[in-house]
């Protein structure tokens, strides 16, 4: 193995080419020979990272903290393993301290931008993707962190599907080799657009540049349940409900003047959901877990995933639908129970028009409330 400086670059080549294993193989070599050298433990705890390694990953990016706290790097890297062990808010401090030591790195904001849209802080995120396009306007990183951001935002393009496969696209054209954003491409026509038959080469792309990626996988295999025929029968309730929610969510993100004439639509079909779906899930989880499980490999072929991939999902019920569904049930019945009882009251229907009037404005305030909640975000 080379030694001193020649070593590092050796390894930072091995970086480069995301040749991880190797780097591995290699960088432990390399401390056997220099044990305090900074850098190695650096680039060893990235390729832990990158193969999943947490524990392998925490020792040597821990040490290189230590050995020098005013290189922003090694915050970076805390950040990401933060990210890993899903313990986002230590994640988000690293990030910062990163980028109070070196506020000239674009990569530092897109990171702390892309933790705090995945925890619901889109305001931040985006302020984050603007710093870093004002640094480096040409960086794709930060142009697919600011085209996710402005999805989120009542003020950018939030519930218009379109307008987002678009910015996204635009970005593609700069960079076709990021594997992100061939999925977000794929997951906007899947989620926002309800269009299978565009998200699929999308969300195939994506995977194979990274097929162990976890949420790729995921995404591919709800291709495949909703090209499933049995599935499609399975799912026609939620599918239903989720369609409408997200036709009311767009125009109410674009104020657009149709809500006016639907709101008292969705209200009604929402309602029939609620009556709805706790029975579809106690009639309909059973064979729809039963189907998926004896499918399991088929359908993780039809995903292009091996099905002997180590933590490869499975395809499953969601559960918490299921639990959903049956407290909505117990919803249902109490409302029915409540209004009865209040029926049964001496008096009370001379006053159903006033009581209705006063919940009509509730509901008002409350949207205007929570409305307000989400722009300051």
């Amino acid at each position: 193995m080379p030694e001193g400086n020649q070593s590092t670059r050796v390894l930072e080549q091995f970086a480069e080419m995301d040749r991880w294993d190797r780097l591995l193989e290699m960088g432990r070599e390399a401390l056997a020979h220099d044990p305090e050298n900074e850098r190695i433990h650096q680039l060893v705890g990235l390729a832990a990272l990158n193969e999943g390694e947490l524990k392998l990953a925490r020792r040597h990016i821990e040490f290189a903290a230590g050995a020098d706290p005013e290189d922003p790097f090694p915050h970076y890297l805390q950040g990401v393993l933060c990210e890993k062990e899903n313990r986002p808010l230590f994640a988000k401090k690293h990030f910062l301290d990163a980028l109070m030591l070196d506020p000239l790195d674009p990569g530092y904001f897109v990171a702390y931008g892309w933790n705090c849209l995945r925890h619901g802080d889109f305001r931040s995120g985006y302020e984050a993707a603007l710093e870093a396009r004002k640094i480096d306007p040409e960086n794709a990183e930060a142009a697919s962190l600011l085209a996710t951001a402005e999805s989120k935002l009542e003020t950018g393009t939030l519930g218009d599907g379109k307008a987002q496969i678009e910015a996204y696209e635009s970005i593609l054209a700069q960079d076709p080799e990021d594997h992100t954003l061939h999925f977000q491409v794929g997951y906007t026509w899947l989620y926002e657009e309800d269009d299978v038959e565009a998200a699929e080469p999308r969300l195939r792309q994506a995977l194979r540049m990274d097929p162990g990626n976890r949420t790729y996988q995921k995404a591919m295999l709800e291709v495949v349940r909703r090209r499933d025929p049995v599935l499609k029968i399975l799912f026609a309730p939620w599918r239903f409900m989720t369609r409408n929610y997200r036709e009311f969510d767009r125009l109410g993100a674009n104020l657009d003047w149709r809500l006016l004439l639907r709101t008292p639509v969705m209200f009604l079909k929402l309602f029939a959901a609620m009556v709805v779906l706790p029975f579809w899930a106690l009639l309909f989880a059973p064979p729809a877990l039963f189907y998926e499980w004896r499918r399991k490999d088929e359908m993780l072929l039809e995903a292009s995933i091996d099905p002997a991939m180590v933590g490869a999902p499975g395809p499953r019920f969601r559960w918490s639908t299921v639990g959903v569904s049956l407290v909505s049930l117990l919803m249902v019945g109490a409302i029915a129970g409540l209004a009865w009882w209040l029926f049964s009251l001496p008096g009370f229907r001379n006053h159903v028009g006033n009581i209705l009037g006063g919940l009509m404005i509730l509901l008002i305030i409350g949207g205007a409330i929570w409305s307000a909640k989400q722009q300051n975000k």
